[in-house]
C-alpha cells in the first residue's frame, strides 16, 4: 500500500523522508495523501508536489524516487 514492503531496509528510509518531505514541507493535507494511496496516485502526487521545488531545494529523496518509482509502485 505504502510501498515499504517492495524495497530493502536503506530504501525504505528514503521512502519515509520523501513521505516526510510531501506532509511536512510540501504542506500535504494528511487526508489528501491518504486519498492517493488509497486511489494508487502517490507518484502523481509526489511529482505535483515535488516539482514545484527549485531543482537544488528537492534533497536527495525525489531523484531517489524518480529513479526506485517502478519498483516501490508497479
Amino acid at each position: 500500500m505504502f510501498g515499504y514492503s517492495r524495497i530493502p531496509p536503506a530504501d525504505q528510509v528514503m521512502l519515509l523522508g520523501l513521505y516526510q518531505g510531501l506532509i511536512k514541507h510540501l504542506d500535504t493535507k494528511i487526508e489528501e495523501f491518504v486519498e492517493a494511496v488509497e486511489k494508487g496516485r502517490v507518484p502523481e502526487l509526489v511529482k505535483e508536489k515535488f516539482t514545484t521545488l527549485p531543482e537544488s531545494a528537492g534533497g536527495g529523496y525525489y531523484p531517489w524516487f524518480l529513479q526506485m518509482e517502478k519498483q516501490v509502485f508497479p
